[in-house]
């Protein structure tokens, strides 16, 4: 079975040991929020995923949003005296083309996000058609003015 992103979230929070209090201070999120993603209630938003990463930088990104690769990020090795460290330019490209991706991948979530919504509703409009049919009348009360009333049952009440 494939992990949500609400699961990778909740891997996250047993990982780093934090309560859920305390993770949803960390992402300077409410706590709510935070129990109803857990759960699977909601969703997280774009807001929601950036501070993630921004929390906790040593989770690649690709991994906390698709599920696909290593949890961690390859270890940053301190470069010695003999190693070229890649120019800014060079670090530059890939934060970019990372956040052509990362939008790519966001507008994705939140479209599947909205189709999920629509099935939703479509879901409860039928439910509430189901119910509205199912209703009967079992029972009118009749008052009069001289303060007597009849009780009319219906046959079929149940």
């Amino acid at each position: 079975m494939e992990q949500t992103i609400n699961d990778r979230i909740n891997t996250i929070m047993e990982r780093e040991m934090l309560s859920q209090a305390a993770f949803a201070e960390k992402l300077e999120i409410n706590r709510a929020t935070l129990n109803h993603i857990l759960r699977g209630r909601n969703n997280p938003g774009v807001q929601i995923i950036e501070k993630l990463i921004s929390s906790f930088p040593k989770y690649n990104v690709e991994w906390i949003i698709s599920g696909k690769g290593e949890i961690l990020k390859t270890p940053y090795l301190q470069p010695d005296l003999f190693q070229i460290e890649p120019s800014e330019e060079e670090q530059g490209v890939s934060n970019e083309s990372f956040s052509m991706k990362l939008l790519e991948i966001t507008q994705k979530f939140s479209n599947l996000s909205e189709s999920v919504q629509n099935l939703s509703a479509t879901i409860k409009e039928e439910q509430n058609a189901n119910k509205k049919s199912e209703r009967r009348i079992s029972k009118i009360y009749v008052y009069y003015s001289d303060n007597s009333f009849e009780v009319f049952t219906s046959t079929d009440a149940q």
